[in-house]
């Protein structure tokens, strides 16, 4: 329920989170990446074992100290298919581009089984009780060298 201290606590953490302000830095000659593309020569198969350790992959990269923020998390949100957005949906989620033009606006999105997409998500913590069980994870982990 959202009363007063509630929304001060949210209020608060949203303040509090920057991006930019990872739980270590980067090592020498680390460079940010926003994107992964990789295409394929001739078509590939797929299976859902190779889908789940490319996730698998992917979730021990955006965990690493230097990808996580220090007041958020950040994680594989998720994987399938590539959507097509329509240009008002695009722009509404903030996706780069102007949309799929075959997208009518309001339609529902259609999907490219061509391409299997990853994405992630990052977001400030919502509670301080998520605050303190994150923050006691990565301080377990970091104990454990990982």
């Amino acid at each position: 329920m959202w009363n007063d201290e509630r929304r001060r606590e949210w209020e608060a953490l949203q303040e509090a989170f920057d991006p930019e302000d990872r739980c270590s830095e980067p090592d020498e000659g680390e460079r940010p990446v926003e994107r992964i593309e990789l295409d394929f020569a001739i078509p590939i198969f797929m299976s859902r074992d190779h889908q789940r350790r490319l996730h698998e992959l992917m979730d021990d990269i955006v965990k690493d100290p230097k990808n996580q923020v220090q007041e958020g998390v950040h994680w594989v949100s998720g994987g399938g298919s590539k959507p097509s957005w329509s240009a008002s949906d695009a722009a509404f989620l903030g996706k780069p581009g102007n949309g799929d033009p075959s997208v009518a606006n309001g339609d529902e999105p259609t999907f490219d089984d061509s391409v299997f997409v990853l994405t992630t998500a990052c977001r400030a913590f919502t509670r301080g009780e998520e605050r303190g069980r994150k923050l006691a994870a990565r301080a377990k982990r970091a104990a454990k060298g990982e």
